[in-house]
């Protein structure tokens, strides 16, 4: 298992917007994880100190 961290791009909107820790086994499934916690806002994917990637929301 690797940790991942989800972080919150537009932290003003929401006040639950910590950054969320989790782990999982591999790039492919944290990516889902993301998609589920970001409901409908702008997240970075880290891994380490890595950007993974950006997901934006509306977009799939």
């Amino acid at each position: 298992m690797f940790s991942y961290l989800l972080k919150f791009i537009d932290e003003t909107t929401d006040c639950d917007s910590k950054p969320f820790h989790f782990k999982a086994p591999d790039a492919s499934e944290a990516l889902l994880i993301a998609r589920t916690e970001a409901g409908h806002r702008d997240v970075e994917l880290w891994k380490g100190s890595t950007k993974l990637c950006t997901l934006r929301a509306g977009t799939t």
